[in-house]
Order: C-alpha cells, then sequence, then structure tokens
C-alpha cells in the first residue's frame, strides 16, 4: 500500500510541471509544441494522482477505485503513445504498476475494505 501511494506522489510530481510545461509551449506559440491535449491530460492525471495520494490514508473504495482508474488510463496514454511512435514510449508504466499491484492484491483488498475512524 505504501508504494502505491508513493507512486502516486512521484506520478505528481512528474506530470503536473510537464503538463504545465506543455501547455506553456502552446500558449507561447513554439512550433514544435506537444499539444493542448497532452498538457491538459498530463495536468489533469497529476492532479488527480496528488487528490489521490493525500485521500489514500482514510482509504475507503473511491479512493481505491479512482487509483485503478487512474493507473488503467496511464496505460493505455502510454500504450497509445506506443503505438503512435512516442519520444517515450511506456515511460509512466513504472508508476501505474505499483498503484494497481497495490490497490487489487489482497492486502490492498482488506486495506480499503477496513474501517477506520
Amino acid at each position: 500500500m505504501r508504494s502505491a501511494r508513493i507512486a502516486l506522489f512521484v506520478l505528481a510530481a512528474f506530470n503536473i510541471p510537464i503538463g504545465s510545461l506543455f501547455l506553456a509551449a502552446v500558449a507561447t506559440g513554439v512550433d514544435d509544441a506537444p499539444g493542448v491535449t497532452s498538457g491538459t491530460l498530463l495536468l489533469a492525471c497529476g492532479l488527480a494522482a496528488l487528490f489521490l495520494a493525500a485521500r489514500f490514508r482514510t482509504g475507503g473504495a473511491g479512493i481505491q477505485y479512482g487509483a485503478v482508474a487512474l493507473a488503467l488510463i496511464i496505460v493505455i496514454y502510454d500504450v497509445i503513445g506506443l503505438v503512435m511512435d512516442s519520444d517515450l514510449p511506456l515511460s509512466t508504466v513504472v508508476f501505474a504498476a505499483p498503484i494497481l499491484l497495490g490497490c487489487l492484491g489482497k492486502e490492498g483488498a482488506a486495506w480499503f475494505a477496513s474501517e477506520r475512524d
């Protein structure tokens, strides 16, 4: 569980600045800018990862499902990048794997099902 939370924080630390830089490059009119869609998706995933990591300690099914959904979005985005011949294919799958394993494993299911104050 701890590894999933750390992976969410690290994912947020990478995605928020990179998404902001992508959007700033588009706003300033850089010719080789990655695009608004990539910047917006990275920024949204980073903010979602930060929110989920902050709320991870209190648990709950919504946090578990949100973390799994975010990890699946990351995997799908990276596979599409691999098919489209991206420069960094499968770069963030390294962070999605501990999230999926931590939330869908036996210990993760027990953690989110337990009662807390």
